[in-house]
């Protein structure tokens, strides 16, 4: 008989490899403005970045103090509940939501590139697929290029190639149904989302990504409730649209370097709400 413990840590393992998706890796390249007041501008936008950081990592450090402060505050109110001499089942850790205190200094990056760009320098940006790439869809090499290369947050469309017949013309496509030459942009998989209802409240889940064509099939999973739509991604904007029990629904999604979306969603009319998407 084989070793429980050694068939649990083969599965362990097998589930966290089968979890691992692409690694997606952005990096950015800056051309200063060519006069002095936006060279000005420029140190100005770096304050503002150093400024945004600290902030960020502040509200994150108070997040995480005072999730730790409503577990001890929950942990306490459930030993009261044990009858005495009865054992506690449960420690301070199984009450700490501290892990969801996520830092948002990647948005304090995406805000210095718009305030480079203003200041009239250029910031290019291009993202690489390196380990993982054939989970992409359609699969690329290691260290390919995925997506357009964007100059100032604007996608750059590749120069189109000589004209080809048959086959050879049919196997320079990106994918299926796409012409030669389609600008093609490559999101995740898959993400996990948290929004925010109409009315407030707030919600999470996943949502799952499938080019098709020159389109992308978008299914979220919220709770016990699924939702599909059909996206389209134009430069940094993905709009998707779709229907839920008879109600017609609209999202407009902007996607940021670091791979990530946010944006806005409505349905049924004046209902509305948003959403943040970070790859996983």
């Amino acid at each position: 008989m084989r070793d429980p413990l050694r068939l649990i840590l083969l599965v362990f393992v097998a589930a966290a490899m089968a979890a691992c998706g692409p690694t997606i890796e952005t990096r950015y390249s800056y051309t200063p403005p060519a006069n002095p007041s936006g060279m000005a501008c420029v140190q100005q936008c770096e304050a503002s970045r150093s400024a945004c950081v600290q902030e960020a990592r502040y509200s994150q450090d108070m997040c995480r103090l005072d999730a730790r402060r409503r577990a001890e505050q929950e942990y306490h109110a459930y030993l009261r509940t044990l009858r005495r001499g009865e054992r506690p089942q449960h420690g301070v850790s199984y009450y700490d939501t501290s892990y969801a205190c996520k830092s948002a200094t990647w948005q304090c990056k995406s805000e210095f590139n718009d305030c480079y760009a203003s200041c009239g320098g250029q910031v290019i940006t291009q993202r690489f697929c390196t380990s993982d790439c054939n989970q992409l869809t359609p699969p690329v090499p290691l260290h390919a290029q995925v997506g357009p290369t964007l100059v100032n947050g604007i996608a750059q469309r590749p120069a189109r190639p000589p004209a080809q017949t048959g086959g050879e013309a049919a196997a320079q496509r990106p994918f299926p149904g796409a012409a030669a030459g389609t600008e093609v942009v490559f999101l995740a998989p898959r993400y996990r989302i948290s929004g925010t209802d109409y009315d407030g409240s707030e919600y999470d889940g996943t949502v799952t990504v499938r080019a098709e064509g020159g389109r992308y099939r978008v299914r979220w999973n919220i709770g016990s409730e699924v939702y599909n739509g059909v996206g389209t991604l134009s430069g940094d904007r993905l709009a998707i649209e779709g229907s839920h029990e008879g109600d017609p629904f609209h999202y407009d999604l902007r996607l940021f370097p670091d791979g990530s979306l946010m944006g806005k969603w409505t349905s049924g009319g004046d209902e509305g709400g948003s959403e943040e998407w970070r790859p996983s």
